[in-house]
């Protein structure tokens, strides 16, 4: 069986988003989103990590995060000044003898079974990489309770 790691870059600093709260932290229905990102690569045969690079100033705290919600075995890297520095340092932790490793974007906790399996089914097929593409919402609303 191919052992798969997952690296999900949760470094950024939101600015885009006008401040305040850090996106890889605001709740998504009942969860983080961060924490609704790891969760969707939960499933994934012959997983063998999961890597989190968060911004360095905020490790105490996502470490909390991820324990709290029964995450205790996703590693954790400091990200860096830029999205390949982030993604550099969590690859350092991954085991050697990974197969395939997916990196997958914190902020976009919704991804799909179908694309995580598609992408897998492609690498096993033997592509040497894969970006899947997907149609995208025209739509993006902001509601309060």
């Amino acid at each position: 069986m191919a052992k798969t790691a997952v690296i999900i870059p949760a470094a950024g600093s939101s600015t885009r988003m006008g401040g305040g709260i850090k996106k890889q932290y605001l709740m998504a229905e009942d969860l983080p989103v961060l924490i609704r990102a790891v969760r969707a690569f939960c499933h994934v045969e012959g997983l063998c990590a999961i890597a989190v690079a968060a911004p360095a100033a905020d490790l105490a705290q996502v470490r909390e995060l991820l324990d709290r919600y029964g995450h205790e075995d996703v590693l954790l890297a400091a990200g860096g000044d830029t999205r390949q520095q982030s993604v550099m340092r969590a690859l350092a932790l991954v085991p050697e003898d990974a197969d395939y490793v997916l990196v997958h974007d914190a902020a976009r906790p919704f991804v799909s079974r179908a694309v995580i399996d598609g992408v897998l089914g492609a690498l096993k097929e033997g592509a040497y990489s894969v970006v899947p593409g997907v149609t995208p919402k025209n739509t993006v609303r902001t509601a309060a309770k």
